[in-house]
């Protein structure tokens, strides 16, 4: 089962990440060049993620990129949640050919890209720079002032340095403090991968013009030539006029006239088979020294010894309702629900944001502890059953994660940005008591929230859905509403299934849209039932034998 990378692989996927955020950041990167520099870094991503074939995965990455919007490109954080989604149906596509466990199967939680593309911009910086630097955890902890789990939780993201430990660890890493100040924690680092009419080197060396592999464009086109650096060989693009950007290298590509015997030692030193992004790159700017055949440790980047040239932009203010209440302890937790009373579904969220009250503590993991779990399962009468019977033996409930009923109904209160859940303390956020009381405002703020629970809940399975998709969620959700609302009782759930594979799995010349139709219908009618649920909970339409009929607030209301 492919799920652990060994360290090349995740320096690789670390700064294919860190360069996609960057090229997106600005216009330039955006253009004819930038695609083509950003069909490689995909390709790559997706090379490694699937053991496949560079070419091939080229004609995928060339599919991926047209996929982009100007919302994911929005922040750094959307375009890191764009990259997650396309190598997420890279990997949802390759395992249909596999059975789970097998070699080769990516795993869709536990794999470690998932964990890698969930890092900001300061942890990769750490992670990076230290790592290229040859800087070890405890070499920097000790310059630092720090012990090395420390440093090891601010290069995954899970604390932050104070400002003083930033400028010690700039000064550790001997670049200029300001690379590491507050402010760009939520920017991309553009200034390393986007240049004026120069090379990373900073050689005056001159350029040798030639074509290189397009993907696809044509050799005339101005994207498809490169300049290559007569000093470090690094092959740049034009993007705008003046701006070049760095192209990764890959193993078929060479300068025009590499004959040339003036351009020998270039070649023997820099195209070689094998590079990739575990290697410093741009490797102009990550290099030993000042030509080509020296060698040695890595020196810091000129760039990096002064300040940025650019400032990070100012992040847009985020909506009061929906900035979770600062970390703090547990404060006095909410009264234990009624057992043996009958609720629905909002009715349920309600006794559960008033159980948390000020805040509950959970387990290590993040989990409702085992004791609470079980007093919640019978007092909301959620319907779980602890340990399950199967096949003849009797499974323990070790965590209350296992329970799937309770655990949508903490889903609904995060997604709805009711409820926070801060390390291992759950708490509320700002309104969240004020919406207990009202419970019409309650309903409508799980109602807007629909989209994005589902979304969460149907992430589980090792097949994925189509629904697992938003636009197709969104798109499945107004079918359902519409084909209910037809009619006045209940409708089939065979029929509406029928309905919403064929909006989702024809176009509009009934020609199928999945390459196999047969098992997306099938993953399509598993995960109904899921979603038709969600809706029952907060009252969009009520299950009568299975079979959805919309109510009065389900007609009231747009579902996506």
């Amino acid at each position: 089962m492919t799920s652990e990378w060994n360290k090349h692989e995740r320096l690789a996927m670390l700064r294919t990440a860190d360069t996609v955020t960057a090229l997106l950041s600005v216009p330039a990167g955006r253009g004819a060049a930038g695609g083509l520099v950003l069909e490689r870094l995909v390709a790559g991503a997706f090379e490694i993620l699937v053991e496949g074939d560079l070419e091939e995965e080229g004609e995928y990455a060339e599919a991926a990129v047209c996929t982009l919007s100007d919302a994911d490109t929005a922040s750094e954080e959307a375009t890191r949640g764009w990259l997650e989604r396309v190598l997420r149906r890279r990997a949802r596509e390759h395992n249909e050919d596999l059975f789970v466990g097998e070699r080769g199967w990516v795993d869709p939680v536990e794999h470690d890209v998932w964990a890698l593309l969930a890092l900001g911009p300061l942890a990769r910086r750490i992670r990076l720079w230290s790592t290229t630097l040859r800087k070890s955890g405890p070499e920097l902890g000790s310059s630092i002032g720090c012990p090395a789990h420390q440093l090891r939780h601010w290069a995954s993201g899970n604390s932050l340095p104070t400002a003083e430990h930033r400028i010690a660890l700039a000064h550790a890493l001997g670049v200029h403090p300001a690379w590491l100040h507050a402010e760009r924690d939520h920017s991309a680092d553009k200034d390393l991968y986007l240049y004026d009419g120069r090379c990373p080197c900073g050689a005056t060396a001159g350029f040798t013009q030639g074509p290189v592999d397009t993907g696809g464009l044509h050799e005339d086109e101005k994207a498809g030539q490169a300049a290559w650096c007569n000093a470090c060989g690094q092959p740049l693009l034009p993007a705008d006029g003046k701006t070049l950007l760095a192209l990764p290298l890959m193993g078929t590509d060479s300068p025009l006239n590499h004959q040339q015997s003036s351009l020998q030692d270039f070649w023997a030193a820099y195209v070689r088979d094998g590079r990739d992004l575990s290697e410093p790159w741009p490797h102009g700017l990550w290099c030993p020294g000042d030509t080509p055949r020296q060698r040695g440790p890595v020196r810091v980047p000129g760039p990096l010894t002064v300040p940025p040239r650019t400032r990070p932009p100012q992040p847009a203010a985020a909506a009061p309702a929906r900035v979770p209440a600062p970390r703090r302890r547990a404060e006095r937790p909410g009264v234990v629900p009624q057992s043996g009373v009958e609720r629905t579904g909002v009715e349920k969220i309600e006794a559960f944001v008033r159980w948390v009250g000020g805040g509950r503590k959970l387990t290590g993991k993040g989990h409702i502890k085992l004791a609470d779990a079980r007093m919640l399962t019978e007092a909301l009468d959620t319907g779980d059953v602890w340990d399950q019977v199967e096949h003849g033996f009797q499974h323990k409930t070790r965590s209350s994660a296992e329970l799937s009923h309770l655990t949508r109904i903490i889903t609904w209160t995060t997604a709805a940005g009711i409820l926070h859940a801060d390390g291992d303390v759950l708490l509320p956020v700002s309104d969240s008591l004020r919406l207990a009381d009202d419970p019409v405002a309650l309903r409508k703020a799980l109602a807007d929230a629909l989209v994005d629970v589902a979304l969460t809940v149907l992430w589980w399975p090792t097949v994925l859905s189509p629904l697992s998709e938003r636009p197709e969620l969104e798109h499945a959700l107004a079918v359902i509403r519409q084909h209910l609302a037809a009619v006045d009782g209940a409708v089939a759930m065979s029929k509406v299934g029928e309905a919403v594979w064929n909006a989702i799995g024809k176009d509009k010349y009934g020609q199928d849209e999945f390459e196999n139709p047969e098992g997306a219908e099938r993953t399509v009618l598993r995960d109904l039932p899921s979603v038709l649920r969600l809706c029952q909970d907060v009252g969009l339409v009520r299950l009568h034998e299975g079979d959805p009929v919309l109510t009065q607030f389900g007609r009231s209301r747009r579902w996506a």
